[in-house]
């Protein structure tokens, strides 16, 4: 995300149905049980996630990723991330969707929407809000966070601490509404 304003999304209450996915696709919801970083994802960032996880920097035990996949190919991921320091206006049992990514060549295809709508049914416990997050001038995933049945609820900024965008985290500084 860039120093642009932040927008807020957040949705309260799952669908309650799942939206279909093109034919020859599969989603998952991948937890770190049996391995530290999700099939077909690499980098040090998968590294930095698992080490929160197990050091109890995230709030719950609901880190994770929704996977969609063509299929045995990747083509698309979103993060599921607990409350932690980088996401002071949730709440503990809250879940934020982040690190989206889809594959260049499957854009346009609603998977994205699809992606959060299932983190909403899969992941969303009863009383808890899921949240997603996109710079105001990111046209495409705010469709993709309406489409999936999210509200606008605010806009915001990304802080730096000690001069780094990544010790920083999001602030909610206008309510929707408001």
């Amino acid at each position: 995300m860039s120093d642009h304003a932040v927008e807020f999304f957040r949705i309260d209450r799952a669908p309650e149905t799942a939206r279909p996915l093109p034919d020859g696709y599969t989603l998952d919801v991948w937890r770190p049980a049996g391995s530290a970083v999700p099939p077909g994802c690499s980098g040090p960032k998968w590294w930095v996630w698992a080490l929160f996880q197990r050091a109890g920097v995230f709030r719950s035990d609901q880190y994770g990723a929704v996977l969609i996949l063509r299929g045995s190919r990747l083509v698309h991921r979103s993060s599921l991330f607990p409350k932690y320091f980088r996401f002071p206006f949730m709440r503990d049992e809250d879940v934020q969707v982040g690190d989206t990514w889809t594959e260049p060549s499957e854009r346009g295809r609603g998977l994205a929407a699809a992606a959060l709508a299932a983190a909403a049914q899969r992941a969303l416990r009863p009383g808890a809000s899921l949240w997603y997050l996109t710079t105001a001038d990111n046209e495409a995933s705010i469709r993709v966070a309406r489409s999936a049945g999210l509200a606008r609820v605010g806009t915001g900024v990304r802080t730096r601490r000690l001069g780094l965008r990544v010790l920083g985290d999001f602030r909610m500084t206008t309510e929707a509404g408001r």
